[in-house]
């Protein structure tokens, strides 16, 4: 019984000194853990201030210079790489009035927006809009309001590709055209295109959309006349070098392509052939 009793006293000593053992040896494995140090975080970087896109300064006084802006922007809208603009800002300042550089008449189509096509912010452009880009008295008199009123000295008379109220013209002049409602109004519309596009029916064997896209070069040019022979002071502005009108046409693929340009220095001969100046344009070829 006394053997037995030893023999457990013994086994019993043997476990608590295994015990003791494990403790210490996790206590010491604890004490040798050497300590992680915590980073600081990184401060986080000064955001680069933004830099807001100010058009020139000269565009008003110089109307040359304004078709250069409008043409950059039309380079930055086809590259994606459209200007920053304080849109805050320009709401704020043309709360006070506005000052545009340019006034576009352009037609009424929903792939034509010349603040697109041109990169242009609130309160650069003057926008005339009707159906096929036609001038009649109301056009008119809007473009007078911001030649003497608001002192834009560009006028740009844009048609575009794919011109669904000249290729209409076209072929209701031919006797084919065919739309599923009353054409009367759209004709009301769209007259002021019947000259450009009889020259076009009458001077050139194209057909088909061919003939609709020459047509609609034609149509810019004798806008242009119009605007000269009927806005009251045009005309005179632009022998005084003070207004400039150009013609150009926006392309589906988003380009402008430049037709004429109207200053002092052709405007006589640009008037003396109707559809056309002397010297030949890209709008007749």
């Amino acid at each position: 019984m006394l053997k037995n009793l030893k023999k457990l006293n013994k086994i019993a000593l043997i476990g608590v000194l295994i015990i003791a053992s494990i403790f210490v040896t996790g206590c010491v494995e604890q004490e040798v853990q050497p300590s992680v140090e915590v980073a600081e975080p990184e401060p986080e970087p000064e955001p680069e201030p933004v830099i807001f896109y100010e058009r020139s300064e000269n565009l008003r006084e110089n109307p040359a210079a304004g078709w250069t802006e409008l043409l950059k922007g039309n380079q930055r809208f086809l590259a994606g790489d459209k200007a920053i603009r304080d849109w805050d800002g320009l709401r704020t300042k043309h709360a006070e009035g506005q000052w545009p550089f340019v006034s576009v008449i352009y037609c009424s189509d929903s792939r034509v927006a010349p603040e697109v096509l041109f990169d242009q912010g609130m309160g650069d452009v003057f926008g005339v809009r009707t159906a096929g880009n036609s001038v009649d008295g109301l056009a008119l008199g809007s473009l007078e309001f911001s030649v003497h009123a608001l002192g834009a000295p560009l006028i740009v008379v844009m048609g575009h590709e794919g011109c669904g109220a000249l290729h209409s013209t076209v072929a209701h002049q031919k006797g084919t055209l065919d739309l599923p409602f009353a054409i009367d109004k759209l004709v009301y519309v769209v007259e002021e295109a019947i000259p450009a596009v009889d020259k076009a029916i009458n001077t050139t064997e194209k057909t088909g959309v061919e003939l609709g896209e020459h047509a609609t070069k034609l149509h810019v040019t004798f806008v242009a006349q119009e605007i000269i022979t009927y806005a009251e002071g045009i005309k005179e502005l632009i022998e005084q070098n003070e207004v400039m009108v150009i013609g150009a046409k926006s392309m589906f693929d988003g380009t402008i392509n430049e037709m004429f340009t109207v200053t002092s220095d052709n405007l006589e001969d640009f008037m003396a052939t109707p559809g056309c100046s002397s010297g030949g344009c890209a709008c007749c070829s």
